[in-house]
Parts: structure tokens; C-alpha cells; sequence
């Protein structure tokens, strides 16, 4: 596969607020200093897998409890936790194993990445099985202390070609 497939075939979009993204400071403190971060919803109608992607580089002792949620609407009127596969990576390409679960907490010491796959085909058991079609990852904070980083996510296996660049972000 070229680097031009790929790039068709896959879209990169903002995982959480802009506040966030641009003070790339104490990324798990939350809004207001809450200690609670939830993501943007974004719709899965048009992936079928979506990998979030935490970046973290600042030496501390901050950690967090990292959640998916399955998500009803847009807004979310009701939200449902799911199951997810994730790996850590420590610098410089020290992979840890990859692991299903329902949440884990982050390590404490900075140059780790963090990736959380998701699978579309897993939101639809939420709800008793009648499904969600949107995602949030939520970072809970677990110790207060600052850790400087940033948070992204990518779709993966778009539906159809013209889905290439559709509006995901709600």
C-alpha cells in the first residue's frame, strides 16, 4: 500500500477540545480543574475502527484512568463504557503488549504513547444490544500532578471512497 492509500483510507481528527489541544499542559486535570476530561463525540457511521492516540511528554508522577465510552447521540443523552484493545509505547519503541479491557491506568513517567483501538462493530452491543454510533475517550485523573502531552484519534477502513473526509467531530 503507497503512503497515498493510506492516507485515503484512513482520517486523522481532534480527539478533544481545542482548549486542550493548545495548552498541551496537565492533560488528565480537566476542565476547571475537575480531574475529569471526556473527548468529543465522534460518529463512527463511517469507520469501521477508530485508534485514539495519547502522547505523553513530561517527566511526572500524574497518572490517569483511561475509559471508552459508547455514546447515544451526538450529545450524549445516555453513554455506555466498552471494552478496547490498547498497547503502551515507551521511548524510544519499547512495545508493551497488547491487551483488551474496559479501562487501564497510564504509567507515571513521561515518553509514553498510549494506543486505544476501537472497534465499530462493539458499540453496537451498548444499549442492550440495540447499539450507539458515536465514541468518547475519557481521562480520568488518578494522582494530581501536571503531565504535559496531547491526544489524537484516527479513523481507520472508511465505510466508502467519498467518506474520505466526512464531518465526524460533533
Amino acid at each position: 500500500m503507497s503512503s497515498q492509500e493510506f492516507l485515503e483510507k484512513t482520517m486523522i481528527v481532534h480527539a478533544f477540545p481545542q482548549a486542550l489541544i493548545l495548552a498541551n499542559e496537565d492533560i488528565w486535570n480537566g476542565p476547571g480543574g475537575s480531574g475529569l476530561t471526556r473527548g468529543d463525540v465522534i460518529n463512527m457511521e463511517h469507520a469501521h475502527k477508530i485508534v485514539f492516540t495519547i502522547i505523553t511528554n513530561h517527566l511526572t508522577t500524574g497518572q490517569a484512568y483511561i475509559t471508552v465510552e459508547g455514546c447515544s447521540t451526538a450529545v450524549p443523552a445516555a453513554t455506555e463504557g466498552i471494552s478496547f484493545r490498547y498497547r503502551s509505547i515507551r521511548a524510544p519503541n519499547t512495545l508493551g503488549n497488547v491487551t483488551e479491557c474496559k479501562g487501564f491506568t497510564t504509567i507515571a513517567t513521561s515518553d509514553y504513547i498510549y494506543d486505544i483501538e476501537v472497534d465499530a462493530a462493539d458499540l453496537m452491543a451498548c444499549n442492550s444490544g440495540a447499539g450507539y454510533g458515536y465514541v468518547r475517550l475519557v481521562m480520568s485523573q488518578v494522582s494530581d500532578s501536571a503531565v504535559d502531552g496531547a491526544v489524537m484519534a484516527r479513523l481507520f477502513r472508511l465505510r466508502h471512497a467519498e467518506d474520505s473526509h466526512p464531518t465526524v467531530v460533533t
